[in-house]
């Protein structure tokens, strides 16, 4: 028996960019695909919401609340997924019970959903099905940007990445780009979109623009107007880094621009050194040299681009990942008659409120004591519009 529309759910504590990509995937499926689904604030699920739905996903869940009705929602006979694409339960700024809680939810789930191998595999040993879904992001034809015939004046290189990133760039790959200024800097030009590395030394030897960062759509929009070059996207090797899914290929190989990627998990699952992008080891010698092969060789960035976008269109069509998840989850197709009434979960929401001033409490202190009052004060605003988002949207509903 197909299962009914609107038989998967969807549960978020926060409206985040993972929660509105998990949404453009699915609301934009074919009515005759069979994968209705449904997206809920956590706070407003209730038990009738869970008997209306077959499969329940909760979208990084790290809460009391979650956990709670991860367990009613499993003794009631429901397909429980968890979603995490970052490694939540080693995040330092996570306070102790909601990696607890992020434990349970994993207990009562049949499978753990994520871009990452390496989260996938840990995770669903967690997991009572101990069974790990893989999808990638959906990339459709008409935001693939065609570069065939485009020639700059200059050979235009980007970095863009947040804030953060920029110890990643002064690492691994600024002595090469001050190198790079210092032989061909009449012949290049460098944009930074979001991070402001200091090279002002160099502001006579070769075009820099510095852009602010922007929402995802705006930042698309950029890109495929500027029509850059190179992209570059130095990342470290460690645990963390191991959890990122490779967003960044995917971004530049949309803009169709020739990336230059650090030779480190998860780049190296999807970038073929010289075929689809280049590969460098995480030293100046190695950035300077995959760089300068890039900026010489008009050619090989041409078919990079022209590979990676082959890629996109053959393996993050919405027809592949779609197909290839129900494979993975045949349950999405077949209706589960077993299925009975879902108890309440009273206690859990009441928990959750209960630790809401903890949660503040930790993570203010945890941030005074890693980045002083600036990280401090930056964090709340993230936090005080998150909030005010929220309830613009139940306003709206």
């Amino acid at each position: 028996m197909v299962i009914k529309m609107s038989d998967v759910l969807f549960i978020y504590e926060r409206d985040m960019p993972t929660v509105s990509t998990i949404r453009d995937i699915f609301s934009h499926l074919d009515p005759d695909r069979n994968i209705c689904s449904d997206f809920s604030f956590l706070l407003d699920v209730k038990p009738t919401d869970i008997n209306a739905h077959q499969i329940i996903v909760f979208i990084r869940p790290n809460d009391t609340l979650s956990a709670a009705i991860a367990k009613r929602a499993r003794e009631s006979g429901r397909f429980v997924i968890t979603f995490c694409d970052d490694d939540l339960l080693h995040y330092k700024p996570l306070a102790p019970w909601r990696q607890r809680s992020l434990r349970k939810t994993l207990h009562y789930s049949e499978a753990v959903w994520s871009s990452n191998n390496f989260i996938g595999e840990e995770y669903k040993r967690l997991s009572v099905g101990g069974r790990f879904v893989k999808t990638d992001t959906i990339v459709r034809a008409e935001q693939i940007v065609e570069r065939s015939g485009v020639r700059n004046e200059r050979v235009k290189i980007v970095y863009a990445a947040n804030p953060g990133h920029l110890v990643l760039f002064n690492e691994y790959a600024k002595t090469a780009v001050c190198e790079l200024i210092g032989r061909y800097g009449d012949n290049i030009s460098i944009t930074f979109v979001g991070v402001n590395p200091d090279l002002s030394e160099y502001e006579d030897k070769t075009e820099i623009r510095y852009i602010k960062g922007m929402p995802l759509l705006k930042y698309r929009e950029f890109m495929a107007k500027e029509n850059f070059d190179i992209g570059i996207a130095p990342l470290a090797d460690n645990r963390f880094t191991k959890c990122k899914y490779f967003n960044k290929y995917i971004e530049y190989a949309m803009s169709g621009v020739c990336g230059v990627y650090s030779k480190v998990v998860p780049y190296v699952e999807v970038v073929q050194d010289g075929v689809n992008g280049l590969l460098a080891e995480n030293t100046s010698e190695s950035w300077f040299c995959k760089l300068e092969t890039a900026v010489l060789n008009g050619s090989l960035r041409q078919d990079c681009i022209t590979a990676s976008q082959k890629n996109l269109r053959e393996s993050f069509t919405e027809d592949y990942i779609i197909e290839y998840l129900k494979k993975q989850v045949p349950e999405i197709s077949m209706y589960n008659e077993k299925m009975r009434s879902c108890k309440g979960f009273f206690t859990g929401k009441l928990w959750y409120y209960l630790l809401r001033p903890a949660d503040w409490v930790y993570l203010g202190l945890y941030y005074l004591r890693n980045g002083g009052i600036k990280l401090f004060s930056e964090k709340w605003r993230i936090h005080f519009r998150e909030r005010d988002a929220y309830i613009r949207k139940k306003v709206n509903r």
